[in-house]
């Protein structure tokens, strides 16, 4: 678990919302939330492994090996509103699921979080739609594994979304960590308050909002 002596995480962030939160590479001084962590830098990843018991039984996953990178999907804060953003990972079952759990993997930029939260979205065009199931779990990150209860899917398509709970002005970022392993489409991404300067401030698939084609680490079990 990273450190979190706040004195130290605040000096290093040295925060200022006059600056840039565009698409970019996470340094070791941001001073505004970044939306892309490209490779290692002053980062601290999760292992190699999701944290889930085997005898689960899996319903849909992507366990591609990490590229190193990460694509932030976060509420930021009362001080950054513009900034909350939320991935979706587009997954198909063949036949129902009763969910049991649901882990995603990610990345953490400096401090630690404080939640995690998911969402089931039916698909709706090919985008995520109306929402079917969620759940919330406290936790510092960066992986998290949350309980899901009364979450019965049918065999289809749906999306997994989610954001984590971390102010960036007292701990830094959380990032979903990605893989270069493609099952079914280009996964999505949303900021509804614009403030990373993309052309999605609602869904849009990641490769026409940011510029590249990843796709999430993330594990659906029963």
């Amino acid at each position: 678990m990273p450190s979190r002596t706040l004195l130290s995480v605040c000096s290093v962030l040295a925060l200022s919302l006059a600056a840039s939160g565009a698409v970019g590479t996470a340094s070791a001084s941001p001073t505004a939330p970044v939306v892309v962590m490209h490779g290692t830098g002053a980062v601290t990843h999760s292992t190699d492994a999701l944290p889930l018991t085997p005898s689960y039984a899996t319903c849909a996953e992507n366990k591609g090996a990490p590229n190193g990178d990460g694509i932030t999907a976060q509420d930021f804060g009362p001080n950054y509103p513009e900034y909350v953003s939320e991935g979706a990972a587009d997954f198909t079952l063949d036949s129902e699921c009763t969910v049991g759990a649901i882990a995603i993997r990610g990345t953490l930029f400096l401090g630690a979080a404080t939640a995690a939260t998911v969402w089931v979205y039916a698909d709706e065009g090919g985008l995520p739609g109306a929402e079917v199931c969620t759940a919330t779990v406290e936790g510092t990150g960066p992986d998290f594994v949350l309980p899901v209860e009364g979450c019965t899917l049918a065999a289809g398509s749906y999306w997994l979304g989610a954001q984590v709970a971390m102010d960036f002005e007292t701990e830094g970022q959380w990032y979903w960590a990605t893989t270069n392993q493609v099952l079914g489409g280009v996964d999505a991404w949303r900021n509804p308050g614009g403030g990373f300067g993309t052309t999605c401030s609602d869904w849009g698939y990641i490769d026409a909002c940011l510029g590249f084609s990843y796709e999430y680490i993330f594990s659906i079990k029963m």
